[in-house]
């Protein structure tokens, strides 16, 4: 293992932060440094990345993993982000946003990790950077090219790329609406989803592409990012040079904050 076999002893827990789909989340401190952490039990062990909530240490048991993860100061999940930001986020701010979100999943899928739930709760906003974290992988699966099973999208198996991308355009639709894109199987085969005024044409094509119903026709996701000299079909909604520190009094301007 990469990792050394943690010292619970090392660390000292506060108290209790959230329930997951597979376990509980305790906050603490490593009291070496007193830095804040999170001590989680999980069955699958999520892949380094700036974008990725941190692996810090970890330890097995006869039944669960137990893994000492960051706890960034300031932060809070983006469906908590956009509730103070009155429900929904501005187009330059859930570009930002959309575009971690989808370098955290394409970085899961390199290391062989299917995430599986990438959803609004999961995604940590560090409010004083804009930074996101992708946490909670206790719904993952290891990468594979051949279909899972499981009721996704209307049929019992479903393969990991088309249903991430789905999620991507489901999580970018709720950004800029402030509500699900779907409220029935009718809208999922039409892929009519209610667009609110003010919505540029390129994020709207952005969305429908992601949601198209037939999973061979959606965009991998190397064509979601922008890239010199590819574009794939009308999607240009990356049209900015991202300077990440530029970037960041454009965002400012775009809250309430």
């Amino acid at each position: 293992h990469f990792f050394k076999s943690i010292n619970l002893h090392d660390y000292y827990i506060e108290g209790f932060l959230r329930r997951g789909a597979f376990g509980k989340v305790m906050e603490g401190y490593r009291m070496a440094d007193n830095l804040p952490v999170r001590r989680i039990p999980s069955y699958f062990l999520p892949p380094t990345c700036p974008n990725i909530i941190r692996l810090l240490d970890w330890t097995e048991t006869a039944s669960v993993y137990i893994m000492v993860i960051e706890r960034p100061f300031f932060c809070q999940d983006l469906s908590d982000f956009m509730h103070s930001q009155g429900g929904k986020l501005s187009e330059p701010v859930a570009k930002c946003f959309f575009k971690q979100i989808t370098e955290a999943v394409q970085y899961c899928h390199f290391k062989g990790v299917f995430h599986n739930d990438v959803k609004k709760e999961n995604i940590l906003v560090v409010t004083g950077t804009f930074q996101l974290k992708l946490i909670d992988f206790g719904c993952g699966f290891f990468l594979k090219d051949t279909e899972y099973s499981g009721h996704r999208f209307l049929y019992n198996t479903f393969r990991a790329i088309p249903s991430t991308v789905w999620t991507l355009g489901v999580n970018l639709f709720e950004m800029v609406s402030g509500f699900l894109p779907f409220s029935s199987i009718d809208d999922i085969l039409r892929n009519t989803p209610p667009f609110l005024f003010g919505i540029s044409e390129e994020c709207r094509d952005l969305i429908k592409c992601c949601l198209t119903f037939d999973s061979n026709q959606r965009p991998c996701l190397e064509d979601l990012l922008p890239c010199p000299g590819k574009q794939f079909r009308n999607l240009n909604w990356f049209d900015l040079v991202y300077n990440w520190h530029g970037y960041l009094n454009e965002l400012r301007s775009s809250l309430q904050l």
